[in-house]
């Protein structure tokens, strides 16, 4: 090694400790002029926290000219996932909150419906399934349906019949331990079942099915990624039902006023309504996201207006964030 090498090695490590210093100042600052800005806008921070260890989309970025929504509801969050799957969220509050979720429930039975039936397996409409709270679909007991196609009058008109006919032909009590056993199974923390159709309990003392607008949001990014099925049924505006034996009974029309008349530049992925006096107005609805790259999911709780609210917290995302194409 020669004289000069010698000096540039020991200058070198000598200079060391201070780069790392200057490093460690930087991103200390850097993080200062971060959560000091946030901390003007907590409802911000409230959503960046929810971040985590997840990788973040470089792809979407927060437009600061538009200000933060207030919307009229118990509970909101928008979450987007890019076609890696990374996840960023848009919109958050009273997130984690256990909130009575109505019919959005339909999404669980749906999903151990889709997970555990076979699809031409012959549900029978049993005299406690007709008597279920509200009739949509005009039931009677004694028809038969498969499984494939009752998942239609389930999901798209929100059939409570069609839920408990599922429920009955299990055993109710084997078939809410299966979307509970399910709802541990996937993580979420605020989410519990007492009801297959997400009906509020006749007794007060009793507790409804209660959901977060997080977790419903995370239920509904494994339906897609485990098998975009059900989605695929809520996209559908109306179908003919048949019998088991082929009949036509009746046409199924969707419950979701937002799948077709809403006037975004995105498609809708499909989305559940629900409501109860308990719950109030609750919606989930999943859209393409803009950029053409993923969807974003949106589900909103405790609503009075929960198709307005749904369009204002949609039209929102779209303008406070700016959505580049690939």
């Amino acid at each position: 090694m020669t004289k000069n090498t010698k000096y540039f090695a020991a200058a070198f490590l000598l200079s060391m400790p201070l780069w790392v210093g200057l490093n460690l100042f930087s991103q200390n600052l850097e993080n200062t002029f971060f959560l000091s800005a946030l901390s003007s806008h907590p409802e911000v921070l409230a959503a960046q926290t929810l971040q985590g260890n997840v990788t973040r989309p470089r792809l979407v970025s927060r437009n600061t000219e538009v200000p933060y929504l207030n919307l009229g509801t118990k509970a909101a969050f928008s979450l987007y996932v890019d076609e890696r799957g990374r996840t960023k969220v848009l919109y958050a509050k009273n997130q984690e909150q256990p909130l009575p979720i109505a019919s959005l429930t339909k999404l669980m039975t749906g999903y151990v419906v889709s997970k555990y039936f076979p699809s031409e397996e012959i549900i029978p409409l049993a005299k406690e399934a007709v008597q279920k709270e509200e009739n949509t679909g005009n039931f009677k007991i004694g028809e038969t349906f498969f499984a494939k196609d009752l998942l239609y009058s389930l999901l798209v008109e929100s059939s409570n019949d069609a839920a408990a006919a599922f429920a009955q032909s299990w055993g109710r009590e084997v078939f809410l331990n299966a979307m509970n056993e399910e709802t541990r199974n996937l993580g979420l923390k605020h989410t519990s079942f007492a009801d297959e159709a997400g009906v509020d309990p006749s007794n007060p003392d009793e507790l409804p099915n209660l959901a977060s607008a997080e977790d419903l949001s995370m239920l509904s990014k494994h339906l897609l990624e485990s098998g975009p099925h059900i989605f695929e049924i809520l996209a559908i505006p109306s179908v003919i039902l048949r019998t088991s034996e082929n009949k036509i009974h009746h046409v199924v029309k969707t419950t979701n006023e937002l799948l077709t008349s809403n006037g975004w530049p995105a498609k809708v992925l499909g989305g559940k309504t629900g409501w109860t006096p308990l719950a109030q107005g609750c919606l989930l609805l999943i859209l393409e996201a803009p950029n053409k790259n993923g969807y974003i999911i949106n589900v909103i709780l405790g609503a009075e207006d929960r198709f307005g609210q749904m369009k204002n917290l949609v039209d929102w995302t779209f303008k406070a964030y700016e959505w580049k194409s690939l």
